[in-house]
């Protein structure tokens, strides 16, 4: 059981950014691959890659 009252999030980053200047942070409710990549899609396809 999580620490928050059963809130679980994905916490995703670029690999590219190694934790530098410039590196994304995305933290999104839920863990469902489902539910990440839709929040995913709606970031334009320049910004992702």
């Amino acid at each position: 059981m999580s620490p928050s009252n059963a809130e679980l999030y994905a916490i995703l980053t670029n690999k590219a950014g190694k934790g530098r200047k410039g590196t994304f942070v995305f933290i999104i409710a839920g863990t469902k691959a489902e539910t990440v990549i839709t929040i995913l899609e709606k970031i334009t396809s320049k910004l992702r890659n």
